[in-house]
């Protein structure tokens, strides 16, 4: 569980990066990464990995804002405004066992950041389960920030953003080309979707950025 939503985390957050302040970013990462700990405990299904899917993605859109982010956000005093002004509009992040996946667009294909070759087989067997999503598409697709959003709850419930004035005025993010983004942290650690990449070497790129270091420093402090 810990890696997985570590990946996911490595690739959100480098949206930030060079926007606002590195030690911050990685403040909210770590808020996150404990958060999402908290909430997969009991939701977390190795041996079928597709199973409450759903509940462990992490939703960001002109809708929608997931409340993990919106607690971290205000536990290490960032501007959530900012936040989102340097993500793309309608982020939908899926942490599943062995697998990590996202969308842009609320239509757009999705990519997988992370797949643990072993799950693959259990995810053509789990194809029953009603939140099994397809991860066989690879055009990037990256939009604009739009208006009138609301916040989601753990309970999916919905708060009406106009409830907070420092959001009345929403500023669209650039639109990152392919290029763009592929000099982007994220970029360079991008699993090829032909299946060759070794596991291993992946997991061993990913841990070694930024976010990743942080962590291990934090819990290497703690120990001390």
């Amino acid at each position: 569980m810990q890696f997985e939503i570590s990946i996911a985390l490595n690739f959100l957050i480098a949206y930030l990066y060079n926007k606002l302040p590195r030690r911050r970013v990685n403040m909210l990462g770590e808020q996150m990464y404990k958060y999402l700990q908290i909430k997969f405990q009991d939701h977390w299904y190795p041996e079928r990995p597709t199973k409450g899917s759903a509940y462990r993605s992490i939703r960001i859109s002109k809708e929608k804002i997931d409340k993990v982010l919106i607690n971290a956000t205000i536990d290490v005093s960032l501007d959530l405004q900012e936040i989102l002004d340097s993500l793309p509009n309608d982020l939908t992040i899926w942490i599943d066992p062995g697998e990590v996946s996202y969308r842009i667009g609320e239509k757009g294909p999705i990519q997988i950041l992370y797949t643990d070759e072993r799950n693959l087989l259990r995810h053509s067997e789990s194809s029953s389960d009603t939140d099994e999503i397809s991860h066989h598409e690879s055009t990037i697709s990256i939009q604009p920030l739009n208006h009138n959003m609301q916040i989601l709850q753990s309970n999916d419930t919905l708060i009406n953003t106009s409830d907070f004035s420092s959001w009345s005025n929403l500023i669209s993010t650039p639109v990152l080309s392919i290029q763009t983004f592929a000099q982007t942290r994220f970029g360079s650690l991008k699993i090829k979707s032909n299946g060759q990449t070794n596991s291993n070497q992946v997991k061993s790129k990913i841990l070694s950025n930024d976010f990743s270091a942080y962590i291990k420093q934090k819990q290497q402090t703690r120990i001390l």
